[in-house]
Order: structure tokens, then C-alpha cells, then sequence
């Protein structure tokens, strides 16, 4: 028990006031009175003074009964901020945005293929053209160099746009195969979109019975402004090598000759391979824009035939005896060129033509 009583807590009462805030309607014509008998000076002072308290009364508060009122601060209205339209930039600096974001700085191709190095094989999509597939080659460029494809996710209108930037850069493929495996994951809609196809490796043997195949599925790309595929002029039937081996007339043949039959056979050797998109292209644009786009000729008419005691090499593994002398030391010209690059259009409008026929 406690030493001391416990002390017992009181509280204190509290009064509650209430105030009467309810007055007396308030009368805007009131006025003093005056006595009787008051002079005019006296009138003239009391229309004065009646005058003042009337215009002190209009600029009262409102709030005649006196209580004050408490009244919170007024928040001023922030001004809405105007979201940003992405849309709304001119055409150009969205281009630059999409190429930014989605292609490879510079004019560096994106590599697809499978390369092989002495300490590592890999199949991938290879950052740059290098052929280098060890890592050390790639951290300078990947250290700098990040490819963020979440806008194409934004809308259907972004994404149109992007597309056309992003298929738009050079696609270089070390295989036919790779080709392959990269079409068939694009509907006809964005193949139409591609610009540039490089196909730099070598075709082997069991690829090439596939070639017509692979540029099947090439057809709705018609819109293309550059196709290389390396090698493909070398002439892998034996048709067209005994043609040229054993020309008719090959004594009496004069260089004109010799040219427009190099002319068909290349065409012939060409269109057996690619015929599916030559078809598709040709019919589009024509032979005329078809040849100015198709680059798989390599350096065949400008630089001409190598020469050799044993005759003319064209390409890497065609070797032909020449017909005649005057054919052998025939000389290479831009014009002569130009002339056998026509022969061969033409002779490709003419297979198309027969065979949509």
C-alpha cells in the first residue's frame, strides 16, 4: 500500500459559448434624422456627412455582424503542363531519333552469320563487320554502343516509322543459310522494307541447289537498292562452260561476238539461281533498274578477263581458252563494259519474259 493517498484527477469543467450570429437585416436606405427647424447650412453638412457614411458602408466588409471568419488560403491553380508529342517533331529529327536508337553508329553493317575464329565458334548476330570472333575485338564497340528497340512498342504509328529506319541499314550475311533463317522471320510487309542485302561469304557446293529456294522467299523485297551475292557469276554448270570453251565460228569470231555470248551466258548462269526474285523484281522496275541494283557481278565488266598464256579467267574459277588471238588481246574499256552489262539486262528481261509467259 502506498505511503501516501492517491490523489484524485480532476477535470477541469469547460463552457461552451454560444454566439448569436444572427443579426438584424441590414438597411442600405437608412439615414441619420435631423431635428426640426435646422438651417440650410445645417442640411447641406448633413447631406455631406450622409454622403461619406454611405460610402464608407459600401466599402465595409460584408459581414456586418462582426465575427470574424476564418477563410484558408487560396491555392493558386497551376498551369497544366502540356504533355510532350512526340509526334509533333518534323520528320527529320524523328529519323535521327529511330537511327539513334536502332541501327549501328557510322555506316557499319549489321553482320549475320557463323563465323569461326582459333579459340571460340559462334552463331549469333555479330556487332560490326569485323571477322574477328573474340571478345577482346568487341569491347571498345560494345562499351559505346547500346541498340534499344522498346519504341517499336509504343504505337503502330512509331513503329511503321521505326521499321522503315531500322530494316532500311545494311544487312550483311557471311552465308546464303543465314539469309535464310533471317527472312523467314519477316513477313512479306517488312521484307519490303529492306535496302541493302550483302551476302560476302562463299557458297559452297550443297548450297548452291538451294539458292533458287532461298530467293523465293527474297520476292517481296522488290525495293531493294543494293544486292551482292559473291561468287555467283563462276559459272557452276558445266553448260555454260562448254558454250564459252567452245564458241561457234571460234576462229573467225570477232570481239563483239565474244562479248554478247559472255553477255547470255552470265545472265543464263545468274537467272538459274535467282530466277524466283529476278521474276518478282524485273516485273516491278524493270531490267534496266533491276541491273542497277543487282551487283553480283562483281568486277566482271569493268576490270575484264584475267590473262594468261592458257587463255581468260573470269571469276574465281572459270579458266576459258581463248577462240582466237584478236579476242585475247582485245583491250577493257568503261564503254565495252557498259555494253556487256546491257547485253545481259536484256537477255534477263528476255528469260523472265519467257518463262511468266
Amino acid at each position: 500500500m502506498s505511503r501516501y493517498p492517491k490523489r484524485i484527477r480532476r477535470c477541469r469543467p469547460t463552457y461552451t459559448i454560444q454566439l448569436d450570429s444572427e443579426d438584424e437585416e441590414y438597411d442600405d436606405d437608412w439615414r441619420p434624422a435631423m431635428e426640426v427647424g435646422t438651417d440650410q447650412a445645417t442640411k447641406a453638412k448633413y447631406e455631406i456627412e450622409s454622403s461619406i457614411s454611405n460610402a464608407k458602408l459600401t466599402t465595409q466588409d460584408p459581414n456586418p455582424s462582426g465575427i470574424k471568419r476564418t477563410r484558408g488560403r487560396r491555392k493558386k491553380k497551376k498551369e497544366e503542363e502540356k504533355p510532350f508529342r512526340f509526334m509533333d517533331l518534323p520528320g527529320e529529327l524523328r529519323n535521327k531519333i529511330y537511327k539513334h536508337l536502332l541501327c549501328q553508329p557510322g555506316d557499319s553493317p549489321v553482320f549475320i552469320g557463323e563465323v569461326w575464329s582459333t579459340e571460340l565458334c559462334r552463331k549469333r548476330v555479330v556487332f560490326g563487320e569485323t571477322n574477328d570472333m573474340r571478345l577482346r575485338a568487341y569491347k571498345a564497340y560494345l562499351s559505346d554502343t547500346f541498340n534499344n528497340f522498346a519504341i517499336l512498342r509504343t504505337c503502330k504509328e512509331v513503329s511503321a516509322e521505326a521499321k522503315s529506319i531500322m530494316y532500311g541499314q545494311k544487312f550483311s550475311f557471311y552465308q546464303v543459310e543465314a539469309l535464310q533463317s533471317f527472312l523467314l522471320r519477316l513477313s512479306p510487309a517488312t521484307m519490303a522494307l529492306l535496302r541493302h542485302v550483302d551476302i560476302t561469304g562463299y557458297i559452297n557446293a550443297v548450297s548452291w541447289k538451294f539458292l533458287p529456294a532461298i530467293f523465293s522467299l527474297l520476292r517481296p523485297a522488290t525495293n531493294l537498292d543494293y544486292l551482292n551475292v559473291a561468287d555467283i557469276q563462276d559459272f557452276k554448270h558445266n553448260t555454260a562452260k562448254r558454250i564459252l570453251e567452245h564458241p561457234p565460228n571460234a576462229a573467225t569470231m570477232t570481239v563483239e561476238e565474244w562479248d554478247a555470248l559472255l553477255a547470255q551466258q552470265v545472265a543464263r548462269e545468274v537467272y538459274s539461281h535467282m530466277y524466283p526474285y529476278l521474276q518478282a523484281a524485273i516485273q516491278e522496275k524493270g531490267a534496266a533498274n533491276v541491273m542497277k541494283t543487282l551487283h553480283v557481278f562483281g568486277d566482271l565488266f569493268e576490270r575484264g578477263p584475267r590473262r594468261s598464256s592458257l587463255g581468260l579467267a573470269y571469276g574465281g574459277f572459270l579458266s576459258l581458252r581463248s577462240p582466237n588471238p584478236v579476242v585475247l588481246r582485245a583491250t577493257e574499256s568503261p564503254a565495252r563494259g557498259s555494253v556487256i552489262r546491257a547485253a545481259v539486262g536484256e537477255e534477263l528481261a528476255r528469260l523472265v519474259a519467257n518463262d511468266v509467259l
